[in-house]
């Protein structure tokens, strides 16, 4: 019998040897101590088998807020958790903690680390059972009924606690105020009012303030009609103030994305580029463009071309490269386009398959604590319309689901004669909703959604900002005279 029992003995050794990692339990309580201390809401006391490690971690979540090396020790002392005998033990443990680079730690690699600590926990829980219920059989103890029990509990699926999604309200205020300090930080910082990423189309961020972090805008349109136009115009906006940004493209080349920035940028009309017209001052106009912004431009933009079917993934491990590369970190990101976007876990089905890249980039934007915008196509027979609604989208269902901001770009005949375009507001999360369209005036020979006409001194035959489509009565016009006096 006491044979049998150093068995067990020496498997719970073994359990407690080969289901452990301090190296991983080490690097992650450093993170929460000097970097992080929210992100202990993903982790739990008993995933920790060092010695000193659980009373760091129950600090450090106690307080919420990062510590120095003689903070964290005289908490210790201060909560009798050191003893007489410990004091060198705990003193070197807090120097280890404080030894490791955690400088390339982020919220995403140490849930991951906080993930295999959760399974190296729960593998010991249950080789642990297992060898209590062997045991039990040696001692003739066995109890069906308990062991079924435990078992069923240990099946139980055991969550991390993200409290990026629940909270106590009343707790919660902290963050809430991080937060907003935060976005003030930013428009602080980039001498805006608002505190999101601005289009760049006054009326639109006058309503919006701005996209937010986490969010994410969906611009609908007809084939042609000047979606892609639309995400450069957001996305050089921000990138000219001061923004990192990403511009993707599932349907053009890198280069020919670069070409129509660059018709952006320099204002040469984009049929020169691509048919390669460019005349002597082009090339000195350009050249001087591109020289003026790689003197002034801190941040980067970087540009990505991906053949049809791409997903997340592609983007995600191309956002990591460009932020290595340059040591900042993106902010926006513009994806041309949602309905030419894979989901990375393919279902077979057309529906589920696009519902599912919508999702993604919804999760893609919130985990990066991105902005980002995209585009998607209208049905068919939605082509004629003068105003949209959301359901003439493809995939409406799922985008009205997803986006908090959807936006169309419709432009009829009469637009196209009249050299003006409409931006409708579909959808706008927690701000004011238009009744009226937009009135921009586009363009697309130098890849402009709205050409500024500010210069204009007088208002005399100007149309307004926003138009009334009910009815032609109602639609502003130019008067005639005005048309011939100028």
């Amino acid at each position: 019998m006491s044979g049998r029992k150093s068995v067990i003995e020496r498997l719970n050794d073994k359990i407690q040897e080969e289901f452990r990692d301090l190296e991983i339990e080490r690097q992650l309580t450093a993170y929460l101590v000097r970097s992080n201390p929210s992100g202990c809401g993903v982790v739990r006391r008993e995933w920790l088998t060092d010695y000193v490690l659980p009373d760091v971690f129950i600090v450090v979540n106690d307080l919420g807020i990062t510590l120095s090396k003689a903070m964290l020790i005289n908490e210790l002392r201060k909560r009798g958790m050191i003893g007489k005998e410990e004091r060198d033990i705990y003193e070197d443990a807090v120097d280890e903690l404080f030894a490791i680079d955690v400088s390339g730690f982020n919220e995403k690699n140490t849930r991951h680390m906080a993930e295999q600590l959760q399974e190296l926990s729960e593998s010991r829980k249950v080789t642990k059972l297992c060898s209590e219920t062997a045991e039990s059989i040696i001692k003739q103890t066995f109890d069906l009924s308990d062991a079924k029990r435990k078992f069923a509990a240990l099946s139980r699926p055991v969550g991390l606690v993200d409290h990026e999604h629940i909270g106590l309200y009343l707790d919660d205020y902290g963050r809430r105020a991080e937060i907003q300090e935060e976005k003030q930080k930013t428009a602080d910082e980039h001498e805006e009012a608002e505190a999101g990423i601005l289009t760049g189309i006054r009326r639109f961020d006058s309503w919006t303030g701005g996209i937010m972090r986490k969010e994410f805008g969906v611009v609908a349109g007809m084939p042609g009609v000047g979606k892609t136009a639309a995400l450069i115009n957001f996305g050089l906006h921000a990138w000219q103030k001061g923004y990192d940004v990403m511009m993707v493209s599932g349907e053009m080349s890198k280069d020919d994305v670069g070409f129509r920035i660059d018709s952006y940028l320099t204002r040469i009309p984009g049929m020169k580029f691509r048919t390669a017209k460019l005349d002597e001052d082009d090339y000195k106009k350009w050249g001087h463009t591109i020289n003026i912004y790689q003197t002034t431009q801190e941040n980067f933009l970087c540009v990505a071309a991906y053949p049809r079917g791409f997903t997340l993934d592609h983007v995600e491990r191309d956002m990591t490269w460009v932020q290595e590369e340059t040591g900042r970190k993106t902010a926006m990101v513009c994806a041309d386009y949602i309905n030419i976007m894979d989901p990375v876990r393919r279902s077979g089905s057309n529906w589920e398959d696009q519902k599912g890249a919508i999702w993604d980039f919804k999760d893609f934007i919130a985990e990066y604590n991105l902005v980002g915008w995209t585009a998607g196509q209208v049905k068919d027979e939605a082509f004629e319309k003068e105003v949209y609604d959301l359901q003439d989208l493809k995939y409406a269902r799922a985008i009205s689901e997803c986006a908090p901001i959807v936006i169309a770009l419709i432009q009829t005949e009469k637009d196209i004669v009249d050299e003006r375009m409409k931006l409708q507001i579909l959808k706008m999360r927690n701000a004011k909703l238009s009744v009226r369209p937009i009135a921009l005036t586009p363009c697309f020979d130098i890849m402009r959604l709205d050409e500024d006409k500010r210069e204009i001194k007088t208002l005399r035959g100007r149309q307004p900002d926003t138009l009334d489509v009910k009815g032609k009565a109602k639609t502003a016009r130019p008067r005639k005279k005005s048309l011939h006096g100028r």
